[in-house]
């Protein structure tokens, strides 16, 4: 008893040693007979019979559609062919002069400038 005390780390090294040896046979002979057991878990998928095609109506609705295109109708001023100048609302939001009052200011352009250049 008193030589394992002395000694441990040679015990706990011989006890790693002798696992791993031991381990390593084992994967050793895993790997080896690999093949013949993964052919033998193999087996092949049993046959199904064909399944009728099925009916794509999705395609169907799409070239009906594509032979029937749809036509652009005109309802009115549109802004995207239109070119408008937008500005920001007394709410917030976007506005054009179509679709807001504005209020001008009658003040002489040359009475402000003056009053700019002298402050």
């Amino acid at each position: 008893m008193d030589w394992v005390r002395k000694n441990y780390e040679r015990i706990a090294l011989a006890a790693a040693t002798a696992i791993l040896l031991f381990s390593g046979i084992w994967i050793f002979h895993r790997a080896t007979h690999f093949k013949e057991q993964f052919a033998a878990t193999q087996s092949p998928p049993p046959r199904l019979p064909a399944a009728p095609p099925g009916k794509a109506t999705a395609v169907e609705t799409a070239v009906q559609r594509l032979r029937q295109p749809p036509q652009w109708t005109f309802s009115g001023r549109s802004g995207l062919f239109v070119p408008e100048k937008h500005f920001i609302g007394a709410d917030g939001q976007p506005a054009t002069l179509h679709t807001t009052e504005v209020h001008i200011l009658m003040a002489s352009t040359r009475a402000s400038i003056i009053m700019f250049n002298n402050s």
